[in-house]
C-alpha cells in the first residue's frame, strides 16, 4: 500500500514544470530568438469590446472590429472573426478573398503564437456556403491562404507542415499539402502517434484486418501487415515485487517515441527484431517483452527469468546482470545512462548505470531516482514511513552523485529551462536551478512558467505578477490568472477584463 502511495505522489510531481530564459530589459518586449521571423503586430482590445492590431509603439494599425483575433504567420496572414465567421486578412487589414469559414477542424502550428491565440496555417476548414447553406464542404488551405477542395475525405487531419492523414470509406491514407496522395486510402488504421510532433520520425503503424505492419513517410512498404503487434514495451517499464505493481517512470512524453530499425514486432504471441527488409535479427521468442530501438541502436527487453538487460541492434546483451526493474535510457552527448532497481524483501534499491554496466550512481536504499532530460540531473527521492503516512523529501543530485540542493518537501521531477519548481515544508512555492541555487525564494502560493521567468501568485490577494530569472519582480500582483508569455506577450485578465500584456507589463488595451 505504502508503494502505491508513493507511486501516486510521484505521479502528481510530474505534472510540476517550470520554463525561464535569461530577459534582457530593453524597449521592446522580448521575443524568442529561435524564430523564423518576429512579430510586429499586437492583437489589442478597442473600448468597443472588438479586437484589433498594435504596432509595438502601440499605434493602431487595424481598427478594432473583430471577434476574435489571431497573430500572423509568416506569409504576414491571419485568421480573424468578423461576424461571427473566420475570414483571412492581410497586415493592412483587408480580407485576402471572399471566402468565409464556419470552423477550423486540424490544423499545424510551429510558428509562435501569442498565449494560445493562433490557428496555423495549413489548416483544415469548414467552408461557409453562404446564407441559410448547409454546406460543410472541406478545404485545405496553404500558408498563402490558398484553398484546395477536400470534400471527397470523411476525415483530413493536419499532422505537420507537409502531410495529412485522410479517411474514405472508413480507410485511411496519407497525403501532402498539395493534395497529392502519398498513401492510398486502404489501411483499416494509420497510428501516427509516432511520428506526430517529431521531424525525426520517418515510419508509420499500419493496419489491415488486425495485422499490423510498418510505413515509410514516402508510402514505402517497409513490414507487410502480418504482425500481431508492432507497439513494444511501454517506454515506462513495469515489474511486480510483493504482489504489487510498481511504476518506474522518468518523465511523461507528449507521443510515442519515434520507430528506429530493427522494429520489435510480436508474431504467435512472441516478440523479436526485424530489420527493414523484413528479415529477422533477433529471434521471435528469445524475450518475454521488448523495447523499441533507441537512434542509438539499445533497446530495453525482459528475459525469460523476468529480469531487464539491454540489447544492441545485433542482439548482443551488454549488461552482465540484470535488473528487476529499469527507466527510459537517456542519450547524452558522450554517454547512455539509465535508471535502474532490485528489490530485496521489503526494501528497493535504486542507482544509474550506462551501457556498459558502470554505476555512475550507488544504489539507494528507499530512494527514488528521476533522470532530468533537460538539465542532465537527478531528482532523489527520498521516502520514509509515519504511523499514518508516507513523507517524501526531494533533492538534486548530478551524474557523479553530488548533492547540489537541500532537501525540500516537493520537486518538480522534470525542468524546462534549466529550472526546477520546489515547495517547503509549508507548501510554498519556489524555484532552484540546476545547480541547486534558489533562485525564487518559497513564499508563494501559485504559479506558471513561461520562457523568460515565472509568473507566481501572493499569498495574500491572491493576485498573480511575474518574476524573472534573477529573482527580480518585472510585473506588478495585478491580474486574476497566472501570465504565460509566448513570443514575449500574454493574454491576461484583470478584474474580469481581458487584453494583452507584453513581457515589460505595458498593457495593450485602449
Amino acid at each position: 500500500m505504502y508503494k502505491f502511495e508513493i507511486f501516486l505522489i510521484i505521479t502528481l510531481s510530474v505534472l510540476f514544470s517550470c520554463t525561464s530564459e535569461t530577459e534582457n530589459q530593453t524597449h521592446k518586449p522580448i521575443q524568442e530568438k529561435s524564430l523564423a521571423y518576429q512579430l510586429d503586430l499586437i492583437p489589442f482590445k478597442g473600448k468597443n469590446q472588438k479586437w484589433g492590431y498594435y504596432n509595438l509603439k502601440k499605434e493602431v494599425v487595424i481598427a478594432p472590429k473583430y471577434d476574435e483575433v489571431h497573430c500572423f504567420n509568416r506569409y504576414d496572414i491571419a485568421f480573424v472573426v468578423y461576424e461571427g465567421v473566420y475570414r483571412l486578412i492581410n497586415k493592412k487589414g483587408d480580407f485576402i478573398n471572399d471566402n468565409h469559414y464556419k470552423e477550423i477542424i486540424s490544423y499545424y502550428s510551429p510558428e509562435t503564437k501569442i498565449a494560445g491565440r493562433v490557428i496555423g496555417i495549413p489548416c483544415i476548414a469548414l467552408i461557409d456556403g453562404g446564407l441559410f447553406s448547409e454546406s460543410k464542404k472541406k478545404v485545405l488551405i496553404n500558408e498563402f491562404g490558398e484553398i484546395q477542395d477536400m470534400s471527397e475525405y470523411d476525415y483530413v487531419e493536419v499532422l505537420n507542415d507537409t502531410l495529412l492523414k485522410v479517411e474514405k470509406n472508413r480507410k485511411y491514407g496519407l497525403i501532402n499539402t498539395k493534395g497529392k496522395i502519398i498513401i492510398t486510402c486502404k489501411y483499416d488504421y494509420i497510428d501516427v502517434s509516432h511520428f506526430s510532433g517529431n521531424s525525426e520520425s520517418q515510419y508509420f503503424s499500419v493496419i489491415i484486418n488486425n495485422k499490423y505492419g510498418i510505413l515509410d513517410n514516402q508510402g514505402k512498404e517497409i513490414l507487410p501487415c502480418e504482425y500481431d503487434y508492432n507497439f513494444p514495451m511501454s517506454p515506462f517499464y513495469d515489474t511486480y515485487a510483493m504482489g504489487q505493481k510498481i511504476w518506474i517512470s522518468t518523465k511523461m512524453p507528449f507521443y510515442e517515441p519515434p520507430l528506429y530499425p530493427p522494429f520489435a514486432v510480436s508474431k504467435n504471441k512472441q516478440w523479436g527484431y526485424v530489420n527493414e527488409n523484413n528479415k529477422i535479427v533477433i529471434a521471435f521468442g528469445d524475450y518475454l517483452k521488448v523495447g523499441a530501438m533507441t537512434k542509438e541502436g539499445f533497446a530495453i527487453v525482459q528475459s525469460k527469468d523476468s529480469l531487464f538487460n539491454v540489447i544492441d541492434r545485433n542482439g548482443k546483451l551488454l549488461l552482465k546482470k540484470g535488473y528487476d526493474f529499469m527507466g527510459n535510457i537517456r542519450h547524452l552527448k558522450r554517454d547512455n545512462v539509465l535508471v535502474v532497481g532490485t528489490f530485496d524483501n521489503q526494501n528497493e534499491f535504486m542507482g544509474v548505470i550506462n551501457m556498459q554496466g558502470k554505476i555512475l550512481v550507488p544504489f539507494l536504499k528507499n530512494e527514488s531516482i528521476v533522470y532530468d532530460d533537460e538539465s542532465k540531473r537527478l531528482i532523489k527521492i527520498s521516502y520514509y514511513f509515519t504511523r499514518t503516512d508516507v513523507l517524501l523529501s526531494y533533492s538534486l543530485l548530478s551524474l557523479d552523485n553530488k548533492v547540489l540542493s537541500k532537501k525540500y518537501n516537493q520537486m518538480s521531477l522534470s525542468s524546462t529551462y534549466n529550472l526546477f519548481m520546489v515547495k517547503d515544508e509549508k507548501e510554498r512555492v519556489g524555484f532552484i536551478d540546476i545547480h541547486g541555487k534558489e533562485i525564487i525564494p518559497c513564499q508563494f502560493k501559485g504559479f506558471s512558467h513561461s520562457y523568460n521567468g515565472v509568473s507566481v501568485c501572493r499569498e495574500q490577494g491572491g493576485k498573480f505578477g511575474f518574476i524573472n530569472l534573477k529573482g527580480q519582480q518585472t510585473i506588478k500582483f495585478l491580474y486574476d490568472y497566472p501570465i504565460t508569455f509566448e513570443n514575449g506577450f500574454a493574454q491576461i485578465e484583470k478584474n474580469g477584463n481581458k487584453f494583452f500584456i507584453d513581457s515589460l507589463g505595458h498593457e495593450y488595451v485602449e
